[in-house]
């Protein structure tokens, strides 16, 4: 069973985005595969560069859903740094699940069978067991967040994370303040 840090290619250095194997894929090119393989030749291939997500706009209100997410359990770390230096994310990610005092772990970077992902959230449960949350700002679920889901569940079970919940997150759109 592979660990969190033996995630690399066996034959090819591990040099996640930017400079990253073509023997490694993200969750969200894989993600893309799954909707369309045009997208994900695109999305690969695309030269402009990348551009922050516009406030309101698909990725701008997904991240914003995961920030507020992040509230539902205020004790949580974040695991902020850039998703290039991918190495960084999965020690430090190590060292936070190493750390009883961590309740939770936002975007908690894993890799196995040279599949790279980040956790929207990671809850530590009773015991050795963990809560994976995926938040979408989504009011139903798709398809396409089954799909992710289950490829997240994948990845962790490889690594040795033992879950005892698996949740998706969504909008609730009758809720008021």
């Amino acid at each position: 069973m592979p660990t969190i840090t033996e995630a690399r290619p066996s034959k090819a250095p591990f040099a996640p985005f930017g400079g990253q194997s073509r023997r490694s894929i993200s969750k969200t090119r894989h993600m893309w595969f799954q909707q369309c393989a045009l997208r994900a030749w695109f999305g690969e291939h695309d030269p402009l560069p990348q551009t922050p997500a516009a406030p309101g706009s698909i990725v701008g209100m997904g991240i914003e859903a995961g920030i507020l997410a992040r509230r539902l359990i205020p004790d949580g770390v974040l695991i902020d740094c850039d998703f290039r230096d991918y190495q960084r994310v999965l020690d430090w990610t190590k060292s936070l699940m190493a750390d009883p005092a961590v309740p939770a772990i936002f975007e908690a970077g894993f890799a196995a069978d040279r599949v790279l992902i980040r956790v929207d959230i990671l809850e530590r449960m009773d015991g050795d067991k963990w809560r994976l949350c995926e938040v979408k700002s989504s009011t139903k679920v798709k398809d396409e967040h089954l799909i992710e889901v289950a490829l997240q569940v994948y990845v962790l079970q490889r690594c040795g994370v033992e879950l005892g919940d698996v949740q998706l997150v969504l909008i609730d759109p009758d809720y008021v303040r």
